[in-house]
């Protein structure tokens, strides 16, 4: 049994990340770990510790780890799969079930222009969830001259517990002389966590709107009802109630017109790309049928000669990898996104047969649009040397290098060399062999 103190324990040394280690992997650990790394060249995180410690101190063991070394040290420890780095901050649920399946211990990222309110309530909520708590907390109501606990959830309040002891109160006092009624007392205290609607498919956030909409109806029919027996201030607490609920309605049907526009971006950028695709198709056909050469992923995966630059021509070929690698299930959910291109990435396919260049361009597509969790893609952060403390590479404008396996069990296998930045978007470097150690 693992017992714990309501603090933050910083980590300095590599034996302090080894101690924390042991921790982890100890299959009788009976409580959530939370490790919080800081930005690169900073000694604090961007979440805000005192709230960290003081909604979840008594439910997980909290660490503070600072980017460079020690998050290298741990990465190599646990697997590049459970490391936490450059901000942001991972939970470890109890036991060690997370080691086969790394979605158990989820990341929270906390990029430099982020809400830190907002990231340490999601990071606050993923905690409670890896706890299998749900963020629950207890509600007093004071009804009938009697006073009872009920337990209701940051989703919103449990409105059919609350209305039902409304109810009886008021069906009591029927039953009362009418000389000295006593409204009844409905004390709800604020959720400890943000309530947050996350935006979902048009259909769900629709019945979620209805839902919503149906609920209030019903609570105020019910203050009129209450109202015309007793006139006053009686109700104020449950006008009050019904007045986050219609701020929650509102949210909900903005988070709807968000979830729309950004669909229809991606629709929008879906047919952009299939347009692209015909025409190449067609553009292909016209030169098959005159006895020229075709432009095709198989004879020269980057024509370079048919655009005005190099990059052009890069982003052209990675466009078809895209249509061909994506099937059409998954194209609206996996779009290209904005990415940048490197001077030297064009030149890095010249010395690369047809089929190496296919299996590059399918890489890349796999690393842009989030598929770097393949088993066969490999994807860690490139050090300085093939010794297994050494850091990774670190740009002064905190972009981290990371590499990803094209090609395994063969001669000089082929990698991908590329940048990731702070706020999330990718630079792609240069495809290299296997044993380069630099960018």
């Amino acid at each position: 049994m693992i017992t714990m103190q309501k603090r933050v324990d910083r980590l300095h040394t590599t034996d302090d990340v080894q101690r924390l280690a042991t921790v982890l992997q100890d299959p009788n650990r009976d409580l959530p770990v939370v490790v919080v790394s800081t930005p690169n060249g900073s000694t604090e995180p961007r979440f805000l510790m005192e709230q960290v410690v003081r909604e979840v101190g008594d439910t997980a063991i909290i660490n503070v780890i600072p980017t460079g070394p020690l998050t290298f040290h741990l990465s190599d420890t646990l697997g590049d799969d459970f490391g936490v780095y450059a901000g942001a901050g991972r939970i470890y649920p109890a036991g060690t079930d997370w080691l086969e399946d790394r979605t158990l211990a989820p990341l929270v990222f906390a990029y430099p222009d982020s809400d830190n309110r907002e990231v340490t309530n999601k990071l606050t909520r993923r905690v409670y969830e890896v706890a299998g708590q749900g963020g629950a907390f207890n509600v007093t109501v004071t009804a009938g001259g009697r006073t009872t606990q009920h337990t209701l959830i940051t989703d919103g309040p449990d409105w059919a517990t609350v209305m039902a002891a409304v109810q009886a109160d008021h069906d009591a006092r029927q039953q009362q002389p009418q000389s000295a009624p006593k409204a009844p007392a409905v004390v709800v205290p604020a959720p400890t966590q943000t309530v947050t609607v996350q935006p979902v498919t048009r259909k769900k956030m629709a019945a979620e709107i209805e839902a919503l909409t149906a609920e209030l109806s019903r609570h105020q029919q019910e203050i009129r009802r209450l109202t015309a027996t007793q006139p006053g201030t009686t109700n104020r607490a449950l006008r009050d109630q019904v007045a986050n609920l219609e701020g929650l309605i509102e949210d909900a049907r903005a988070d709807a017109r968000a979830a729309h526009v950004q669909t229809a971006r991606a629709e929008a950028k879906l047919a952009d790309a299939l347009a692209a695709a015909k025409e190449n198709g067609r553009r292909i056909a016209r030169a098959a049928k005159k006895g020229g050469n075709a432009v095709s992923t198989t004879d020269r995966p980057i024509p370079i000669d048919m655009f005005p630059t190099a990059e052009a021509a890069a982003r052209h070929a990675i466009l078809l990898a895209w249509v061909d690698r994506v099937p059409a299930a998954e194209k609206t959910n996996r779009p290209l996104p904005d990415y940048r291109v490197g001077p030297g990435f064009t030149d890095s396919f010249d010395s690369l047969t047809d089929t190496q260049t296919t299996k590059a361009l399918r890489c890349v597509v796999d690393i842009l649009t989030g598929r770097d969790d393949l088993a066969a893609r490999r994807v860690h952060p490139l050090r300085t040397s093939d010794a297994g403390n050494a850091p990774a590479y670190v740009r002064d404008d905190g972009a981290v290098c990371f590499r990803a396996s094209i090609e395994s069990n063969t001669a000089s296998a082929r990698r991908l060399h590329y940048w990731k930045h702070p706020d999330g978007t990718l630079e792609l470097i240069r495809i290299v062999v296997h044993d380069t150690f630099e960018p």
